[in-house]
């Protein structure tokens, strides 16, 4: 469908002046405008009039699409919190065109910051994770899904002198809007992309299977990987690239080389966890993490910048010593000078230009003793041998003797010692057999081995795992940082064999009782005499067997 979006100079819906074009996607115009009833700035977004894909019952797909939007135009319009972008309005034009009104800020989204200043340090992308998961976690108690975090839809500001303010944008209602976990065709934009930019989706959203909030948590996590780094985690220039990289049985890892604090690296490994039973899943359970990671791991403040040469500082109070204090920074309100004398009890110190007058008269007059001693020292022998003169017959007054000055003792304020930088410990080197293996540190995710652990904020002793995806497990326990660390996995148990028949070997015969002893014969004699054999029956013995022959 043809529609022409407002242009610069004119007035949107009577309300709107339209006063320059912020950004063209493919779903709606943004524009910076003004509310001329209030006279304040709003980022006011039309989007496109409904066009089905389908030619068949365009006038219900497209009642379906007007519903779903101002259902949840309606509940983020009730998120309020600091972190998340404020909706003014929402309404459709008799052309068919919804729109919304929005707060507007001034700042750069962190796609601008990442072009302009590179990666970030690690405590400030802690900072600006745990505000943008804020904003998730209430949007997320509403359930509302984002479905688009990136980093052009994170965008940095100051407010009231403090940098880095967080504000989160395009709750996805800039979209043709589909039920959370339902990637159907009302998921696909007119040209067929999905809902959401590949590179940042997690494997679930991409594979069109039930969503939730940790779909948004993955993607934040790829958002805090590439502050880090400076690169994107899912690389490729080409669709398809990137989602096989998404889809892939690896998780992305931070790299080794990188000097991340090990609570921060944990963290940020458990949102990148492709499977959902490892994956971190809770919005305000990881703002709670990274609370107490940086309460517990303070940033450490940088230190002053010499003063100019020309500049001559304070003398220090002789009592008491003052405690050491923190620099200050444009952040810290100034200490309050007292009102009057009366407020501390004594008068004011004096100004250095009062210090410095004294000083340098009593300098002159040093220098005037020493010139009139030096003179009387260093005369000609000849003028002291010379004939006296005779004594004036009026006496002389006595010359007055000139008090001599004190000793001027200058004590130099020594700079206090400054303790040397404690050695940077090399990070533990961690490997395992066979490689691979992902790891843990007391149950949190570390990433697959081989890994540079940092050891600066690491308090032993910690239990160190190495897990293989068949469920085996090899555990040790870190005492000594010195050396590395090689984790080897036992084999897998063999399977007990069932058992085998003993091979049977054939029985020795017995053996033989020995025949007797042959009898000597003795020599034959004459034979007896028969006995004549008893008288037998005629008749046979089995008169049966008779019968077969």
């Amino acid at each position: 469908m043809d529609w022409n979006p407002p242009q610069p100079g004119e007035l949107f819906e009577g309300k709107y002046r339209i006063d320059a074009v912020l950004g063209v996607g493919g779903f709606a115009h943004v524009y910076r405008a003004t509310q001329i009833e209030l006279g304040r700035p709003v980022a006011l977004k039309v989007l496109k009039p409904f066009a089905s894909t389908s030619s068949s019952d365009t006038e219900g797909a497209e009642a379906i699409w007007v519903k779903r939007f101002q259902r949840e135009a309606r509940l983020v319009a009730q998120l309020r919190d600091p972190h998340t972008i404020t909706m003014y309005e929402y309404g459709r034009t008799a052309q068919g065109m919804s729109y919304m009104a929005f707060e507007f800020v001034s700042g750069n989204s962190l796609d601008v910051v990442l072009k302009q200043e590179g990666p970030l340090a690690p405590h400030r992308v802690a900072t600006i994770l745990s505000q943008a998961l804020e904003s998730l976690a209430e949007a997320h108690q509403y359930g509302v899904l984002h479905r688009d975090i990136k980093p052009a839809n994170i965008l940095l500001y100051e407010h009231m002198g403090k940098a880095d303010r967080v504000k989160v944008l395009d709750f996805g209602i800039a979209k043709p809007l589909a039920e959370a976990g339902d990637l159907t065709s009302a998921d696909l934009t007119q040209a067929g992309m999905l809902v959401g930019t590949p590179r940042y989706m997690a494997p679930e959203q991409l594979m069109g299977e039930s969503i939730g909030p940790a779909c948004d948590i993955y993607s934040m996590g790829l958002v805090a990987f590439e502050l880090l780094t400076g690169t994107k985690a899912a690389a490729g220039s080409t669709t398809m690239t990137i989602i096989a990289h998404q889809l892939g049985p690896q998780n992305f890892t931070l790299p080794t080389e990188l000097n991340i604090p090990i609570g921060l690296r944990s963290i940020i490994q458990g949102m990148l966890a492709k499977d959902l039973a490892t994956r971190l899943n809770s919005a305000s359970q990881i703002v709670a993490h990274l609370q107490y990671w940086d309460a517990e791991h303070p940033l450490v403040a940088l230190p002053q910048s010499p003063a100019p040469a020309d500049h001559t500082p304070e003398p220090a109070p002789l009592t008491p010593e003052p405690a050491p204090h923190a620099p200050a920074n444009e952040n810290s309100p100034a200490l309050a000078a007292p009102d009057s004398p009366s407020d501390t009890g004594a008068p004011p110190p004096a100004r250095r230009r009062g210090i410095a007058a004294p000083l340098i008269a009593i300098l002159v007059m040093l220098i005037a003793i020493g010139a009139s001693i030096f003179a009387l020292t260093s005369s000609p022998a000849s003028s002291v041998e010379t004939a006296p003169q005779p004594a004036p017959s009026v006496e002389t007054a006595p010359q007055p003797e000139v008090a001599r000055a004190p000793e001027l003792t200058f004590e130099v304020e020594s700079a206090p010692e400054v303790a040397p930088e404690p050695a940077v410990q090399p990070p533990l080197q961690i490997d395992t057999s066979p490689a691979g293996l992902a790891l843990f540190l007391d149950g949190r995710p570390l990433g697959d081995a081989p890994l540079s652990l940092p050891v600066e904020d690491l308090n032993l002793p910690q239990t160190l795992s190495a897990r293989h995806p068949d469920g085996r497990e090899v555990s040790t326990e870190l005492v000594d940082l010195s050396e590395p660390v090689h984790l080897t996995l036992p084999e897998p148990e063999a399977r007990p064999e069932p058992p085998r028949r003993a091979a049977t070997t054939p029985s020795k015969p017995a053996p033989r009782r020995a025949d007797p002893a042959p009898t000597p014969k003795s020599e034959p004699g004459p034979a007896p005499e028969p006995e004549p054999a008893p008288h037998k029956s005629a008749e046979p013995s089995f008169p049966a067997l008779d019968t077969l022959y």
